[in-house]
């Protein structure tokens, strides 16, 4: 078979490697499409409220026993999860001991941070403290957004 310059010819059950295809894969790290193209990932925006039902949900099931989760009290454990580093950060002040990866987050998430400080009774979102403290401020905001609807999830497994 003779290639004709230019054109580029595949065999019918030939299949296309990721660079030669649009590819999207899933970043576990941002629970979101990153695009791989000429072998570099792309991060998208960072989605706050899958980290923290995911942190959540980790957190029940590694600290209390499958019959303990039915009795669990929704303000009982958002008392403990809004002090737990692991979810919040806001027992130490950093959920990701990064200022780096705070700002990463945070990044095109200015719109919820405002919410955030809103909702805990400030005219604007204070920078003054970093971008640690403002990554923390957005997980304590969504955490009691989120909590009910896990409770709900895990008490029907």
């Amino acid at each position: 078979m003779r290639h004709q310059q230019g054109k580029k010819t595949t065999r019918k059950n030939e299949q296309k490697t990721p660079r030669e295809k649009n590819h999207f894969i899933k970043d576990p790290r941002t629970k979101s499409l990153a695009s791989q193209r000429k072998g570099e990932k792309i991060k998208m925006i960072y989605n706050y409220e899958e980290n923290i039902k995911e942190d959540v949900k980790n957190y029940i099931k590694e600290n209390y026993e499958k019959e303990e989760i039915k009795d669990l009290d929704y303000d009982d454990i958002y008392d403990e999860l809004f002090l737990e580093d692991t979810v919040t950060g806001n027992g130490s002040g950093s959920y990701t001991f990064s200022t780096w990866q705070a700002e990463e987050n945070i990044c095109h998430n200015m719109e919820l941070a405002q919410e955030a400080y809103e909702y805990f009774g400030y005219e604007g979102v204070d920078m003054s403290k970093g971008a640690e403290a403002v990554d923390v401020t957005i997980r304590c905001y969504l955490l009691g957004q989120v909590l009910q609807d896990i409770l709900d999830e895990l008490k029907e497994d």
